[in-house]
């Protein structure tokens, strides 16, 4: 293979692996700022986060209700109960402002608790208190005392002024006391423009492989000879 070809290949795989995804700084995402003793939880809010109403808290949760936490010793919930526990919602702002060609993608690990149903919820992804994407699981989708990674995105295609944030929202009351657990939050912002190659790096690309191809056959012609 020519240099010429040999650069251009160089240019598109480091132009492609250019993509690198920025991980944006969240406020206490896996709930383990403040540690609470085996089976302690506590009601009412969450450091960190913003408790829009309804039943939220976070807990140090017993084996009687997880087999496991994935990250920590603690988790996040919100839950409710007709009549008794409003419709929780919990979440906070991860950017001041919204990237062009920007992909933004939120991860949560959802837990069921073993002992009591699954809350009906939603996870969603807001810009200037819009929501622009969400997504959540039933109860069918975790098996109970167990985690599920739950994965939300959006495509920003231009720049916005508008703060990026998102939420984690109960979304019917249930006449028994309902909850749904959350547990090592994320999010990422990736350059959906940075993995396509420049048009200077196509022409490369195109010129460099051609020159290749020409050669290739050249020394074939050449070992074609008597």
């Amino acid at each position: 293979m020519s240099l010429l070809a040999s650069c251009a290949l160089a240019a598109f795989v480091a132009s492609a692996c250019g993509a690198q995804a920025a991980v944006l700084s969240l406020s206490n995402a896996s709930f383990e700022e403040t540690p609470l003793t085996d089976g302690a939880y506590r009601a009412g809010g969450v450091n960190g986060w913003t408790n829009s109403g309804g039943n939220v808290g976070w807990q140090n949760p017993t084996t009687q209700l997880f087999a496991n936490v994935p990250d920590g010793a603690q988790t996040g919930w919100v839950g409710t109960q007709k009549d008794l526990y409003a419709p929780g919602v919990l979440g906070q702002t991860a950017a001041a402002s919204v990237g062009a060609n920007t992909r933004y993608v939120l991860t949560a690990d959802v837990g069921r608790r073993f002992d009591i149903p699954l809350a009906a919820f939603i996870v969603e992804i807001l810009v200037g208190g819009q929501v622009v994407s969400s997504g959540g699981f039933g109860a069918a989708d975790i098996d109970p005392g167990a985690f599920r990674t739950l994965s939300v995105s959006y495509d920003a295609t231009e720049a916005l002024s508008q703060p990026l944030s998102f939420r984690f929202r109960v979304t019917e009351e249930a006449s028994a006391y309902s909850q749904v657990n959350f547990d090592n939050v994320a999010m990422e912002a990736t350059s959906l423009s940075s993995a396509v190659p420049e048009p200077a790096t196509w022409a490369m690309m195109i010129a460099g492989f051609g020159l290749a191809g020409s050669a290739l056959r050249s020394r074939r012609a050449l070992i074609a000879l008597p």
